[in-house]
């Protein structure tokens, strides 16, 4: 399954997130721990959208897939029919 950017930014920015609540945490300063929670929460939203999406877009295309071989063995079937009943009719000349 591919990455997307969605993946990508939501992980900094609950990494970065994180990294400000611990700092608000460590200097005392309340605004910055909260700020940073806040951050890494949208974060973390952002990075589970991002999965959504590669998890439909891999069943997308393996949807595709499934529908393109049931296709071709629709096909080859068809074929056989086909020949089949052209070999059961007299020929012309």
């Amino acid at each position: 399954m591919a990455i997307n950017k969605d993946q990508v930014k939501g992980r900094v920015k609950q990494a970065t997130g994180k990294l400000k609540a611990a700092a608000g945490k460590a200097v005392g300063n309340p605004t910055l721990r909260v700020k940073g929670a806040v951050e890494s929460g949208l974060g973390k939203a952002q990075a589970a959208y991002g999965d959504v999406r590669a998890s439909a877009t891999a069943a997308g295309r393996k949807a595709k897939k499934k529908v393109s071989q049931a296709s071709r063995r629709a096909g080859k079937t068809a074929s056989k029919t086909v020949r089949k009943a052209r070999a059961g009719l007299p020929r012309v000349r």
